[in-house]
């Protein structure tokens, strides 16, 4: 049995917030205890928990950085934004009912292959031969292909620049055909 915290940084007003959780209520709720949560700020339990706080799918506590800590000083096991999800879908896979067994499965299939992908936080970089290559494609000079700082650009943007300037250089070819005839 294990607790765990995440690595999320949600904020609630001036704090920031993450999540605690444990393989079993008493797990959780001792630690709880012992970091100094208050038990009244139990998410996801069906008597602990009030209003609102009932409805999440998972028991947890969202807890302070500073409690963060001292639940990994205790001997918590930090896991990044996708443990929730991974915790909540063995929970499924545990289900006697075949629907949320494979739903769980599905979920816990689609957490793995996120992180074999990494994190995107940063835009992607443009693939500067994949642009030149559709610029040669469409018949572009070196003016014509778009330019600036494009790097900065998400690559659906670039390529629309890159597919309007296919079609003005197009037009032109077409124009000039045209005015030959």
């Amino acid at each position: 049995m294990s607790v765990y915290v995440d690595d999320v940084r949600h904020r609630f007003g001036r704090m920031i917030m993450c999540h605690l959780w444990a393989d079993s209520l008493d797990e959780l709720l001792a630690v709880a205890d012992a970091i100094g949560v208050q038990r009244k700020w139990i998410q996801g339990h069906s008597t602990l928990s009030y209003g609102k706080h009932r409805n999440p799918s998972w028991i947890h506590f969202d807890v302070s950085l500073t409690m963060k800590e001292r639940a990994i000083a205790r001997g918590a096991i930090l896991t990044d934004k996708y443990g929730p999800v991974e915790h909540t879908s063995r929970l499924h896979m545990l289900s006697d009912n075949p629907a949320p067994a494979e739903r769980g499965a599905a979920m816990l299939a689609r957490v793995i292959s996120i992180r074999g992908r990494g994190s995107r936080k940063t835009p992607l970089p443009i693939d500067q031969r994949r642009i030149t290559k559709l610029a040669q494609a469409c018949d572009l000079t070196e003016e014509e292909q778009p330019h600036g700082p494009f790097w900065k650009l998400r690559k659906a943007k670039a390529y629309a620049e890159l597919g309007s300037a296919c079609d003005l250089a197009g037009a032109k070819a077409r124009r000039a055909r045209d005015t030959a005839l």
